[in-house]
């Protein structure tokens, strides 16, 4: 084989092949978009129902607003769930969505801390910073 064409088959041991490392991080990319792209629909299709619960002090259904909120106890994955922001301890019949299948992170940043109510054991195990994550809140855009 001609000199000149060696180096395409030389692989450096520690850095690997260019192209390899270029499409791990075109991937990572991909995948991350696509986590967003997928709680962005979670949030849109659950950010402005209201709690139906019916409730005796004010003889209607409760009207809260749903909320990232946490249990006390289990692990940081299974505690946490959207919530009726007016939810009391022991009270049934509020809003409630398990976040089993969702990317925490990806959440909290979406819904924004003024609509996430998560204890800071539960960001800080999540590495999670309000002030790295632009203040909590995003910007979305609709294609047209």
């Amino acid at each position: 084989m001609p000199d000149e064409h060696r180096h395409h088959l030389e692989v450096d041991e520690m850095e690997g092949h260019p192209w390899a490392r270029l499409l791990a991080a075109q991937e990572q990319a991909e995948e991350s978009r696509d986590t967003m792209q997928t709680e962005l629909v979670f949030y849109m299709s659950n950010k402005d129902i209201l709690c139906d619960r019916y409730c005796t002090a004010n003889n209607g259904p409760c009207g809260g607003r749903p909320v990232v909120r946490a249990f006390k106890s289990g692990s940081t994955w299974e505690r946490l769930f959207i919530g009726c922001e007016r939810y009391r301890h022991r009270e049934t019949g509020h809003i409630f969505i398990p976040l089993r299948n969702h990317d925490p992170k990806a959440v909290l940043k979406i819904w924004g801390k003024t609509r996430s109510w998560v204890p800071e054991d539960i960001l800080a195990d999540l590495d999670f910073d309000w002030d790295e994550e632009n203040d909590g809140t995003i910007s979305i855009f609709f294609p047209s």
